[in-house]
């Protein structure tokens, strides 16, 4: 019984991985173009700030609209 068993959930999972999209290869191509240009893989949402050692200021990263793509950013003082 147990052999029959283990033969159904075998065949089961061949055939759910070969329909699902564990099954399925990507064809899509990574390129430099979609990951900067395109910003096809950015980050949605607010980014992330560090204070420096300092405790006088903080960093984060912005948009640069004159070079097209990001840069780090120092702010003196504490944000009110």
């Amino acid at each position: 019984m147990s052999k029959h068993l283990s033969l159904w959930l075998f065949f089961a999972v061949v055939i759910l991985l070969n329909n699902s999209a564990f099954g399925q290869k990507s064809t899509k191509v990574l390129t430099l173009e979609d990951i900067y240009k395109n910003n096809l893989y950015s980050a949605k949402g607010f980014g992330a700030i560090r204070w420096m050692k300092d405790n006088a200021g903080y960093s984060t990263i912005e948009n640069n609209a004159s070079s097209q793509g990001n840069e780090i950013v120092r702010y003196e003082g504490r944000p009110s």
